[in-house]
């Protein structure tokens, strides 16, 4: 069987010896990091990666239930949030093709993430190719399987949402310098679309409505060893479409209409020292070409910082407090904002290397009433999620 494997990974590659199949290395990477197989001379490696989150929703507020407008799935609900396998395969040590399917979907197995990264000057200058996570949004870039809440923050999911960043198709050049202190990424896509979709894309994104690529930016610096900067920049001509603020839950508060130029700008932190743990991020997009109900052009603004720190253990077997505060709001909308601020108080246990539960406890409240919201009451909902990796 181990023999199957390499010839079926490595039947491309003529300079390899079948004949010493037997003398590749099969191993497995901590935590939940997942089964590889390498060649006697490390130049040829093939990993499998996969993890399932299975999601618990219970709507504790009884205010989700009064808008019909804008329906939930009061009071309670379960599902498959991710089902996902990824394979990487290297070649020569710096040449890597990556894809990740998802089985949750309505629509059955569809891509993530196809790309194909390779070195254009050492580590200084790359490029990536395909189907990939766009750069603008640090925690974005936290693949799903590494939240450590169970959703992310309500402003990068409205972006999601348009779309403006998350899996899109394009072409991406990146790299760092410092020896590693500094890294960038410069990124231009013409969004997750394709000629025979419509609706939603491959990957559960809906689908770009417009021939304008997208444009982004992003660096980093690591001011020390334990605190790392960012900054991003975005930009984008739309055509009509609508920009949704939905808290956690997944439930609708307010929305508005947007057409032509977007720019966008992002900033970001992490730190960690030990088992303490800081993140935020801040993000603001302006449609500059978007006049709703004469009032001025429509902006997205919001935040979120979040703390967490291991009381016990470490990702291979402990427990780990989350606190977390947020805001995103849609402003210049009949001459106010319309704002959602939540807080959560959660918690990561990792059972084992494998096996996560989360639970989040979040209280949202509204500047003003809208959609779910549009009782004046804030919102209490409790998310649970149950993660197997591997």
């Amino acid at each position: 069987m181990k023999k199957l494997i390499v010839l079926l990974a490595l039947v491309a590659c003529s300079t390899v010896n079948f004949a010493n199949a037997d003398d590749w290395k099969l191993g497995y990477k901590e935590p939940g990091g997942g089964f590889s197989l390498t060649s006697p001379d490390e130049n040829f490696s093939l990993k499998f990666l996969g993890y399932i989150q299975a999601n618990q929703k219970f709507y504790v507020s009884s205010g989700y239930n009064q808008n019909a407008g804008n329906p939930t799935d009061f009071p309670y609900s379960f599902l498959i949030r991710r089902s996902r396998f990824d394979v990487s395969a290297t070649a020569f040590k710096t040449f890597e093709l990556f894809f990740e399917i998802d089985s949750a979907p309505a629509g059955g197995v569809l891509p993530v993430v196809t790309y194909i990264n390779a070195p254009l000057f050492d580590e200084y200058l790359k490029i990536r190719a395909g189907r990939y996570i766009t750069p603008f949004s640090a925690e974005d870039n936290i693949s799903s399987r590494n939240l450590e809440t169970v959703e992310r923050s309500m402003v990068e999911s409205s972006l999601i949402g348009l779309p403006a960043t998350d899996s899109q198709i394009g072409v991406m050049l990146y790299g760092s310098a410092m020896e590693k202190t500094l890294a960038y990424a410069v990124s231009l896509t013409n969004g997750a679309n394709s000629s025979t979709q419509t609706g939603s894309s491959a990957s559960g994104t809906p689908v770009e409505n417009n021939g304008s690529k997208d444009l982004q930016l992003h660096v980093s610096y690591k001011l020390m060893p334990d605190l790392v900067i960012g900054a991003s920049y975005d930009y984008d001509v739309e055509n009509g479409q609508t920009l949704t603020v939905k808290d956690l839950a997944g439930a609708t508060y307010f929305a508005a209409p947007v057409v032509g130029q977007r720019q966008a700008y992002e900033g970001d932190v992490f730190y960690k020292m030990g088992d303490f743990s800081l993140r935020g991020e801040f993000i603001t997009a302006a449609f500059t070409d978007s006049n709703s109900n004469g009032s001025g052009s429509p902006s997205l603004t919001g935040f979120f910082g979040q703390v967490g720190y291991f009381v016990t253990g470490s990702e291979l077997g402990g427990f780990q407090p989350v606190v977390r505060i947020e805001q995103a709001g849609i402003s210049n909308v009949a001459a106010q904002t319309n704002t959602l601020t939540g807080i959560t108080v959660g918690y990561n246990w990792f059972i084992n290397s494998c096996v996560r539960h989360q639970l989040n406890i979040i209280n949202t409240s509204a500047s003003n009433p809208a959609g779910n919201y549009a009782d004046g009451n804030s919102k209490l909902a409790i998310l649970s999620e149950l993660q197997f990796k591997f």
